[in-house]
């Protein structure tokens, strides 16, 4: 995480392509879960919505 580009743009407030790069980490044990996608989902609209 710490190297993450998420991260960067976070600390830039960079709202836009951080939303994007949240989308990212849907994954667990090498595969993508449904909930997580869905969690991603809307904390990428709250990133945007700050």
């Amino acid at each position: 995480y710490n190297k993450s580009t998420f991260k960067k743009c976070v600390d830039t407030q960079d709202w836009m392509n951080a939303s994007q790069e949240c989308k990212r980490w849907v994954h667990a044990g090498g595969k993508q879960l449904k909930g997580l996608v869905v969690r991603r989902e809307a904390e990428a609209k709250l990133l945007l919505e700050s």
